[in-house]
C-alpha cells in the first residue's frame, strides 16, 4: 500500500519556510520504514513542525492524524 509523509516547518510568525514530502511502500505487516527529509534552518527561531500520512499524492486519503513539535534554533 502507498503512503505520502508531508513535512511542514513554519517560523514562529506562522508563514511555511519547507514543505517537504516523502512517498513508499507500507509493508503488509503496517511498518513503515525510514520516514524523514532533511532540513537546515535559514535564521534563528522557534520552528513548528508539522507531519502526517496520506495515501498518496493523487486522490489521498488520510491516513494519520498531524503530528506536531516545536524547536527552537538559537546563534552560536
Amino acid at each position: 500500500m502507498e503512503y505520502a509523509t508531508i513535512i511542514e516547518v513554519k517560523y514562529s510568525n506562522g508563514i511555511t519556510e519547507m514543505l517537504g514530502w516523502q512517498t513508499g511502500q507500507i509493508a503488509s505487516n503496517g511498518s513503515v520504514v525510514g520516514i524523514g527529509i532533511s532540513w537546515t534552518p535559514l535564521k534563528a527561531d522557534t520552528y513548528q513542525l508539522r507531519a502526517y500520512v496520506l495515501s498518496g499524492l493523487d486522490n489521498p486519503l488520510i491516513y494519520s492524524t498531524v503530528v506536531m513539535s516545536e524547536v527552537t534554533i538559537v546563534n552560536r
